[in-house]
C-alpha cells in the first residue's frame, strides 16, 4: 500500500494532506483542546494569592456536568514540561482539585504560538493587567506585579512611567496612585497580617504605615494595636 502511494499521484496527495492535518493537530493554534490538568504548569505567575472560596466554587462548577468549564485557559504550545499557562492559573488550580475527585477530568485550553514571539515584559503585563481588571488580585500581588513589570521592561530597553501604568490600568489618581501602591511591595509581615485581617484595605493608609514602619517601628506597632 505504501509503494502504491509513492507511485500514485493521488496517493502522494493524500499522504501530504495527512501530514498537514497531523501538523495542524499538533500545533492546535487557536483551537480549544482538552488536556489533563497535570499537563499544564505556571511559570512566574504575578498572582500568588488565591481566594479559597472562589477556588472551591469554581471546582464545584467544573465537576458539575451541567456547568463545567465556561472559559478555556490561554496557554503556550506544548513544550518539554507541558503547556505553560498564560491566562488561567485559578482555573488550573481548580482543575487539579477537580481531578482529585474525577481522575478523568479534562481542562479546556487554547494554545497560542504567538506568545513565544512576545517580549517577556509584554507577556507579564498581559498576565497581571488581566488579573487586575478582573479585580481578583490582592494589593501585595498588584504592587509586586507593577514593580516587577517596570524592572523587566527597563531590562529589555523599554521605559515605562507610573503615569502610563495608571492610565493603562484605569487607575484614578494617576502616577501618585501607582506610587502609593508600589510602597506595598514586599510589605513587612506585621503589616501584611493587618491587611489580611481585614482591618483596612485602604492603599493610602497601608502606604503610610509602611513609611512609619521604616522610620519608627515602635510607633508603627502602637498604631496597628489601636482598635481603628
Amino acid at each position: 500500500i505504501e509503494m502504491n502511494k509513492l507511485n500514485n499521484p493521488l496517493g502522494k496527495s493524500l499522504s501530504n494532506l495527512s501530514n498537514l492535518a497531523s501538523k495542524k493537530t499538533n500545533n492546535n493554534a487557536g483551537q480549544i483542546i482538552l488536556v489533563k490538568p497535570s499537563e499544564c504548569y505556571t511559570d512566574g505567575n504575578p498572582r500568588t494569592e488565591f481566594d479559597a472560596l472562589l477556588v472551591a466554587s469554581i471546582t464545584k462548577d467544573f465537576l458539575d456536568p451541567t456547568v463545567g468549564q465556561q472559559e478555556p485557559c490561554h496557554v503556550y504550545p506544548k513544550d518539554e514540561k507541558g503547556y505553560r499557562m498564560q491566562h488561567g492559573a485559578t482555573r488550573l488550580l481548580c482543575a487539579n482539585q477537580a481531578a482529585l475527585v474525577n481522575p478523568d477530568f479534562m481542562l479546556k485550553v487554547i494554545p497560542d504560538a504567538t506568545l513565544k514571539n512576545k517580549p517577556e515584559h509584554v507577556r507579564l503585563w498581559e498576565q497581571g493587567s488581566n488579573n487586575i481588571k478582573r479585580n481578583n488580585m490582592s494589593l501585595p500581588d498588584r504592587a509586586n506585579f507593577i514593580a516587577n513589570y517596570m524592572e523587566l521592561a527597563k531590562s529589555e530597553g523599554v521605559k515605562v512611567t507610573q503615569a502610563e501604568i495608571a492610565e493603562r490600568l484605569g487607575m484614578s489618581g494617576g502616577a501618585s496612585a501607582v506610587s502609593r501602591l508600589l510602597k506595598l511591595r514586599d510589605m513587612p509581615m506585621e503589616l501584611n497580617e493587618v491587611y489580611k485581617s481585614g482591618v483596612t484595605e485602604d492603599v493610602e493608609t497601608l502606604a503610610n504605615l509602611v513609611e512609619i514602619y521604616n522610620d519608627d517601628i515602635e510607633l508603627f506597632r502602637e498604631l496597628i494595636a489601636l482598635p481603628e
